[in-house]
């Protein structure tokens, strides 16, 4: 290694050079009798440094420099190339936009930067008068801003800006935002130690730590200290982790004596006798195992959560409800086992997302409608319709139907074109198939649609939706409230036709579902949601789930990569290939190691947000591939290495390695429990109180009959819809159509 680290100093050739020619000392096997402990270590650390010098090695120093010239050449024209695509295509689209006096999202923050600042990057005149307007300006969240919004603030408050954030937060990479820019501020500026330190200079800043949590139990705290300065100090290179980012327990105590509960770390095991010894410290599982795995710590987790049911008390000394049992997760495909695991256990759920009213079948149908009258030639769209429930409630064709329409006409045509000449039989021949009748009403009702479309803003034509007998079901819906509270609102602040409002509204729903500010339930039951949803929120009880599985590399394959501090990359064609077939390069390998620090220093920090959502009480999960004596041991032999740090894929991994450097048993926070895999069976049922069912359901026959009463004095619909309208919901803001200045309220 120290041959290789000197040689790469004198130039790529004598490194390759000297990669080629390493070879291994060969050490003596020793007898059965005289291995130990440390004898393995050896050996399995030189194993796994051979492995990395070798992945090393191919990755960097398996090209010619003549190849690495053309290489470099050609990645600079593709780049060029991309750049001259994208910048016309942003000109052009620019100038549509204009043309139509359109704006989108992320236009927005770009226009507002050359209002404040001159081609010359000075400040503009109206940059000035925002400036002499604030004697100072706050702004929170610094953490997550990107370059042109710290523009922005920096030309509006300038030396009189208060920027309040926490990097170790900064979870909202997908969204450009770059934790690089508030790093930089916090490197700039001094500490501020106190007032008497302070020298009053108004130009220069200064760096307030605010480390007091008033959330966390002081064991939540101690375990999140424990993990975070392990992690961060090793690879945190942006963060610049000190002892002064340690959170400071500063929560009042409940009362006096209080007892922390310690941190729950279930593990859930192979069988020791299943578990070989592996080189693989990164706890990856085959596919048969994982499912299996998986579905043993739904078990362990749903049987947690029941025992707290049962017997758990919070601080305040009331029992624990289901609605103070929070569930985390690194994505929505995790925890489908314990969904099932709960249902066994009588322990209602709801998912904690927006997706209840974006991904419901009376919003996809809706889309599904505007699109097909945008565009009717959009096979998926036009298909989804025929099939959906739009047409008074039931599908307009089968599947079977629409493929008998698609075989009588040619391959080129489009579905729409298959069903207009499979409806044109209907006006020749008096026999035709009442298919084929449908067929030609269905194209007449779409024509019509397609013609107002033309003449009628979005929120009208909604309106003029609405009124049609045949879609009257399913513009009562939520999703059709929501919509059309969405289409006056563009209307009133935008281009307003068809396409522009499609456009505009599935962006909408897109950022709208990737936003940290889910729909939270008020019934009594566990909530589930994404870690990143979780973020500025706090509940009694968390359960972290799922630490076992491995990060998920969006990246992995992708041909076009992008690092803003480097450069762009690209794979390149093969020679002699037919186009198909592509090859990895140095510049390729750097781009792509550049990102995988960043994107394992944002997993660090996503983790750092999930340790301290809990108020008293935090449960950890992870299945692992083997016993978890040969993962901890595997963990702990490197667990102060940087490298070994990033090289590890899963949480689980990053925290074991953290608390093996906690010596002290007597002051732990945590305990760690061990399930061993296919040991593990659900608890009993959860069995509700029967005095509290008898009310429930009392209560549930009184209200039946009121509503039975109401409705036989009702006078139109309106009135019957107003019935189901929160008592503290104004109806002009539920009812969209008695207002259109109406704002969408979201109620069960």
């Amino acid at each position: 290694c120290r041959t290789l680290i000197i040689k790469t100093n004198s130039g790529y050739a004598q490194a390759k050079d000297a990669f080629i020619n390493c070879k291994t000392v060969k050490i003596t096997a020793l007898k059965s009798n005289d291995k130990s402990n440390l004898s393995e270590y050896i050996k399995n650390t030189r194993s796994k440094l051979n492995k990395l010098i070798n992945e090393a090695g191919k990755a960097f120093l398996n090209f010619d420099e003549e190849e690495i010239k053309n290489d470099f050449k050609k990645s600079s024209e593709y780049c060029m190339l991309l750049y001259s695509l994208l910048d016309r295509f942003d000109r052009l689209y620019a100038e549509e936009k204009r043309a139509k006096g359109v704006c989108e999202f992320s236009d927005m923050p770009r226009y507002m930067l050359k209002i404040l600042q001159n081609e010359d990057g000075t400040p503009s005149d109206a940059a000035d008068n925002l400036y002499n307007s604030f004697d100072e300006v706050y702004i929170d969240e610094y953490q997550d801003v990107n370059e042109i919004q710290d523009r922005i603030f920096e030309l509006i408050g300038r030396n009189h800006r208060f920027m309040v954030g926490d990097i170790k937060q900064s979870i909202y990479g997908f969204r450009d935002a770059e934790p690089d820019i508030f790093a930089g501020y916090r490197k700039k500026f001094p500490t501020y130690l106190s007032q008497e330190t302070y020298t009053g200079d108004e130009h220069g800043g200064r760096s307030v730590f605010m480390s007091d949590n008033f959330r966390c139990d002081e064991n939540i705290i101690k375990f999140t200290n424990l993990v975070c300065s392990h992690m961060f100090t090793l690879c945190g290179g942006n963060i610049g982790y000190t002892k002064a980012d340690d959170l400071v327990f500063s929560k009042a105590l409940p009362y006096e004596n209080y007892i922390s509960p310690k941190v729950n770390i279930n593990i859930i095991q192979k069988k020791p006798s299943e578990s070989a010894i592996s080189d693989n410290e990164n706890n990856e599982e085959d596919p048969q195992s994982e499912e299996d795995a998986v579905s043993d710590e739904a078990i362990v987790t749903a049987n947690e959560i029941a025992n707290l049911l049962r017997s758990g008390i919070k601080a305040d000394n009331k029992p624990i409800k289901a609605s103070d049992i929070t569930v985390l997760v690194r994505d929505k495909s995790s925890p489908k086992p314990l969904f099932e695991a709960l249902k066994k256990l009588r322990i209602d759920y709801v998912i904690a997302e927006n997706s209840e009213l974006f991904d419901g079948e009376d919003m996809k149908t809706l889309v599904s409608l505007l699109e097909s009258t945008d565009n009717p030639h959009n096979d998926t769209s036009l298909c989804a319709l025929l099939t959906s429930n739009a047409f008074k409630g039931m599908p307009y064709m089968s599947l079977e139907e629409i493929i008998t329409v698609r075989q009588k006409a040619d391959k080129s045509d489009s579905l729409f074109d298959a069903v207009v000449k499979y409806g044109k039989a209907s006006e020749t021949d008096p026999l035709s198939t009442i298919l084929s009748f449908r067929c030609a009403s269905f194209v007449n009702t779409l024509e019509k649609l397609r013609s107002d479309s033309r003449k009628l803003a979005a929120d009208l034509f909604l309106k003029l939706i609405a009124s049609m007998p045949e879609f009257s079901k399913l513009c009562e819906s939520r999703a059709f409230i929501y919509m059309y509270d969405c289409a006056c609102k563009y209307v009133r602040n935008s281009w307003n036709g068809l396409f522009g409002f499609l456009k505009y509204f599935k962006r909408l729903i897109m950022s709208t579902q990737n936003s940290a500010e889910p729909e939270i339930s008020t019934r009594n039951a566990v909530t589930v949601m994404t870690i990143h949803k979780s973020k500025g929120l706090e509940f009694n009880t968390c359960f972290l789930y799922g630490f076992g599985k491995r990060f998920n590399s969006q990246r992995k394959n992708s041909g076009i990569i992008f690092d803003r501090s480097l450069t762009f990359a690209a794979k390149l064609p093969k020679k002699d290939n037919d186009g198909t077939a592509y090859k990895t390069t140095a510049l390729y390998e750097a781009v792509k190691q550049k990102l995988d620090l960043r994107n394992a220093e944002e997993e660090m920090r996503i983790l750092y947000v999930a340790l301290t959502r809990a108020r008293e009480r935090l449960y950890i999960s992870a299945s692992l591939s083997k016993s978890y004596v040969n993962f901890k041991d595997g963990i702990e032999t490197d667990a102060n290495s940087p490298f070994a740090l990033l090289n590890h894929s899963d949480y689980i991994s990053w925290i074991i390695s953290a608390i093996s450097n906690f010596q002290c048993d007597n002051d732990r926070p945590y305990n760690i429990n061990v399930f061993t895999k296919g040991e593990n069976r659900l608890c009993d049922p959860l069995i509700y109180d029967s005095a509290e069912k008898l009310i429930k359901r009392s209560d549930e026959n009184a209200l039946k009959y009121l509503r039975l009463l109401k409705e036989a004095n009702i006078a139109n619909k309106r009135e019957k819809f107003l019935l189901d309208v929160p008592s503290k919901a104004a109806a002009s803001k539920a009812s969209p159509d008695m207002l259109d200045n109406s704002v969408f309220i979201p109620f069960e």
